[in-house]
């Protein structure tokens, strides 16, 4: 079967939908509704306790202590030395579900991030002019060198880029060095030279026939065996190899020109075997111009960024294995030696006498510097430029505080100030009314545990990935990584994982491929299935509205199920949460003399068919209360009204991905036609799919959607 389930799904955002229980930033400072306290107890408000049971439907793994190694070990969380799922995991669970059904912000979202992606060998940025970095009083400077690749046009005449013409008033042109085996050999590989340290060659001299135009057919010019319609570079003069610069010797009336050799290899000698297998050549730059040209810093910083990005991707696994793992991205080779040590921060920051990559926008200002033809590309914006404004997280751009928000506390993110002064920079901050108790297992018993297993990497696509992350702002449509922008797109939602169908026995979480990558892969020992654990919730001061909310968060309907814990992409932690018990707390009549001899708690709601007697012995007191069961009406009344308030595309989304029963196709991995493993090239479906003249992308849930969407295994692109 060609279609498939991605093993995640999202909870439509929706900024029109109307919000009940926002407060806006001056109120909540200046006049705060009284039931926002810690200090008191509220009348009209409630407070008390939530029982809850919780029972696997599938395996899962609630992560605790770690054993170092390749692979390390993840050792369940234990509370007084059994498996339990912590009350962390249990409040990441509820909320991000409140917060969904109310339309609230989302709390957690690195909304400062840049996101990059890898460009592909057909995209039309590629890079192909250098010049070398010149760093002034903090101010970048570059100096061009040779001109970037000519296209020829039907006559035979290659003509240089308007925007390039005041960089290069000569047709200065780079040449191949060495061959797929001499670059690699350990006795002839290039080594970058530069800083001073000159090669020379015997190049023919040229100059631009009129309108910056090459003519493509002369045979000192390299050309794509496929075609001659691309002028690559110029070829040596008797096809002579570099030799030491000397001034004496090395003079331009016998056609010698001095210049930089550049050898791209991020790794000492040992490291040799990771130079990419697709390189075939190395580089030598002529040097004749001086003229410099101011780099933007917004270029300089972009370029930073990148780099940052892909070394922070890299070091834990080169800090495994140095003699396997390169760090990322690869620089020009004997430039960086200090790199490699133990006590660096690893980072690639431009430095004086880098030869680099660039490219000029239409005004002619320097737009794009790279230490590759195919660098990495920037998304534009950052990640809190595709959300509603009114649903990021809370900070010192923002008006108002959402429901989720004051139910669940907030830390303002002071991201816009800048001061010393410590007061200044101190955000605005209210803890949560919700306490959470990890869940456990009934006192006399121990849950059921499978047997030990390597997991799979979790590799699943992550973002940008504009398939799955992102969707047009105007109507359904796929996104070329490289057009993703703010103005254009936005965020799906919040991401959900879908239940992946399972069978006693299978493991689909389980890696096949024991050997490789250990250092990304880890044991685990995953808890059964059908095993009910119970955990409690304790509450002061909700609303009734936010009481319903809560109640709605924990149980949205008889068929929906929760994800929690590891491999949640695998196949791992599906279970069901159902509501035992509410036992209100009358906080008032707490404090006055009748109190004494009065229980804990009055008139506890109870769902039908429960059975108090199956509760664990540490709720004796809430078994004994439960004998004054008024039944659950009023609860059922607060979670109705809050379910009416929920935006209907958000509630049908809640109800299709939290039940198993909705998947109609298989649950994996993007795979391409007759790609077997899901651990073997996953980036197949997307390298596919970016070279498809129709894209595939992930479609979002409406209102009116009867089913969870799907895509197809694809092929490649001729």
């Amino acid at each position: 079967m060609s279609e498939f389930h991605l093993p995640y799904h999202w909870l439509p955002f929706d900024d029109k939908a109307p919000r009940k229980g926002d407060l806006s930033r001056t109120d909540f400072i200046s006049t705060p509704p009284p039931h926002l306290t810690h200090d008191r107890y509220v009348p009209d408000t409630h407070s008390g306790r939530i029982l809850c049971s919780l029972t696997t439907t599938s395996p899962i793994v609630a992560g605790g202590l770690q054993t170092a190694g390749a692979p390390k070990t993840i050792h369940n969380f234990e509370v007084d030395g059994k498996p339990a799922i912590p009350a962390s995991s249990l409040r990441g669970l509820i909320s991000n579900i409140a917060e969904a059904a109310s339309n609230s912000a989302l709390r957690v979202l690195d909304s400062q991030r840049q996101y990059s992606f890898r460009r592909s060998m057909e995209d039309t940025n590629k890079l192909s002019a250098l010049g070398d970095i010149h760093i002034k009083d903090g101010q970048y400077f570059l100096r061009p060198l040779v001109i970037p690749t000519l296209e020829a046009n039907r006559d035979g005449l290659a003509s240089l880029p308007s925007r390039f013409t005041r960089y290069f008033p000569k047709p200065v042109m780079k040449v191949y060095l060495g061959n797929r085996h001499s670059i690699f050999s350990q006795q002839t590989a290039p080594r970058s030279s530069g800083r001073g340290q000159f090669y020379a060659m015997r190049l023919a001299q040229r100059s631009w026939l009129p309108g910056f135009q090459l003519d493509d057919d002369d045979d000192q010019y390299r050309k794509p065996a496929a075609s001659r319609r691309f002028v690559l570079s110029q070829l040596a003069i008797d096809d002579n190899d570099p030799v030491p610069y000397d001034p004496k010797i090395h003079t331009p009336d016998q056609g010698w020109v001095a210049g930089y050799i550049r050898a791209l290899g991020c790794w000492p000698q040992e490291r040799q075997s990771s130079i990419p297998p697709t390189k075939k050549h190395e580089l030598f730059i002529p040097v004749t111009g001086q003229t410099t040209f101011e780099i933007p810093k917004e270029v300089v910083d972009r370029f930073h960024a990148l780099a940052d990005e892909r070394t922070e991707a890299s070091v834990k696994r080169w800090e495994a294995k140095p003699l396997e793992n390169p760090l990322l991205p690869f620089e020009p080779k004997g430039t960086r030696e200090d790199r490699y040590k133990n006590d660096s921060n690893h980072k690639l920051a431009l430095q004086t006498g880098d030869i680099v990559y660039f490219d000029v926008d239409s005004t002619g200002r320097v737009s794009e510097i790279s230490f590759s033809s195919i660098w990495r590309g920037q998304v534009r914006g950052k990640l809190r430029d595709f959300f509603p404004p009114a649903l990021l997280p809370f900070d010192d751009t923002k008006q108002t505080l959402t429901p989720a928000d004051l139910l669940f506390g907030f830390v303002e993110d002071r991201t816009q100030t800048k001061s010393s002064d410590k007061t200044v920079n101190t955000g605005l901050a209210f803890a949560s009314r919700v306490r959470f108790a990890a869940a456990q297992f009934p006192e006399r018993e121990t849950p059921r545990l499978l047997k030990s297993t390597l997991l799979r990497i979790l590799d699943s696509p992550k973002p940008p990935s504009p398939s799955f992350y992102f969707k047009s702002r105007t109507q359904p449509a796929a996104i070329r990584k490289s057009a993703l922008k703010p103005k254009d797109h936005q965020a799906q939602g919040r991401k959900q994982y879908l239940h992946q169908p399972w069978q006693p026995g299978q493991e689909p979480w389980a890696t096949d491929i024991r050997d490789e990558g250990l250092d990304q892969k880890a044991y685990v020992q995953p808890i059964d299935a059908n095993q009910t654990f119970y955990f409690h919730l304790d509450f002061d001061n909700l609303t009734n509205y936010e009481l319903g909310l809560l109640l709605y968060a924990l149980n949205p309907d008889a068929l929906f199920q929760h994800k929690i814990g590891l491999g949640k992409a695998l196949g791992l932690g599906s279970v069901k949460v159902d509501i035992a018990a509410v036992f209100p707390v009358l906080r008032a009549s707490r404090y006055q003399r009748e109190a004494l001899t009065a229980q804990r708690y009055e008139s506890p709601w109870l769902p039908p068919n429960q059975n108090p007697a199956n509760w664990p012995d540490r709720y004796s007191v809430e078994r004994l209360a439960a004998q004054a069961s008024t039944g659950q009406g009023q609860l059922e009344q607060l979670r109705a009204a809050a379910l009416a308030a929920v935006p209907l595309a958000t509630r049908r989304a809640i109800e299709l991905l939290g039940n198993p029963a909705k998947l109609t196709k298989p649950v994996s991995a993007p795979l391409a036609i007759n790609q077997q493993s899901a651990e073997d090239e996953t980036f197949r479906w997307n390298v596919n799919n970016d070279r498809s003249p129709i894209p595939q992308f992930l479609r979002s849930i409406e209102a009116n959607s009867t089913t969870i969407p799907v895509l197809r295994k694809n092929e490649p692109q001729q």
